[in-house]
């Protein structure tokens, strides 16, 4: 039992890093740090999100196709034609799944050009998930 207590304080404080690294690059990259710090809190002992919009962005990543477009959109923004061709979805499909993972905020799309492009609260989302993944061990 204090082998698993363990486990989880030096996952938690292994995810606190990791976030840590990440709220640091963003706040380099952006010039208004101010607005960047209010966006991503720092340490908070007590969790002060609601169950209801949790569940809401949880359904959007709990699905391998929208899993699979933020990997891809991750590396690079992608045009509709190149997500159609990585993700071997057929438009219908792929426009819902797009359209999911907009309303939730991990993705926008550029005006003129139309490029798919993952958002600051997006890559947030893939390194978290990443991470969760490297650290479980759950047999695939």
């Amino acid at each position: 039992m204090k082998e698993i207590e363990d486990l989880k304080k030096e996952l938690r404080n292994e995810l606190k890093e990791e976030m840590q690294k990440l709220r640091d690059e963003i706040l380099v990259k952006y010039e208004k740090p101010k607005e960047i710090v209010e966006l991503i809190p720092g340490k908070k002992e007590e969790t002060v999100f609601e169950e209801e919009f949790a569940e809401n962005i949880l359904k959007s990543l709990a699905n391998k196709e929208r899993l699979k477009i933020l990997k891809e959109l991750y590396g690079s923004a992608k045009y509709f034609s190149e997500l159609l061709e990585c993700t071997k979805l057929d438009n219908s499909p792929l426009r819902f799944h797009l359209s999911s993972l907009k309303d939730t905020g991990f993705i926008d799309q550029e005006r003129y050009r139309g490029k798919y492009l993952i958002t600051t609260q997006g890559k947030i989302a893939v390194r978290v998930i990443d991470f969760l993944c490297s650290k479980c061990e759950v047999e695939k």
